[in-house]
């Protein structure tokens, strides 16, 4: 949360979802180590967002995604 400037409000009020394409997205559960729930097939962009905020995810979504590079097949 500090890496984003978000050290003043609970990690709990957040979500991490990856954008699998235009209208698809896969919220990480808060329990889920993220390299084995993410989507591999796609790219790697990801989200952090606060929960069950509409209004709130069209904003973090300009903000703060961030692209990581493909990684190749095994």
């Amino acid at each position: 949360m500090l890496k984003h400037n978000l050290d003043s409000d609970p990690a709990e009020e957040y979500e991490l979802v990856q954008v699998i394409s235009e209208d698809k997205e896969l919220v990480i559960p808060d329990s889920a180590n993220v390299f084995y729930a993410m989507n591999s097939q796609v790219n790697f962009d990801f989200i952090l967002r606060k929960k069950n905020s509409m209004e709130d995810q069209v904003k973090l979504r300009s903000r703060t995604s961030l692209t990581l590079p493909r990684t190749a097949k095994r």
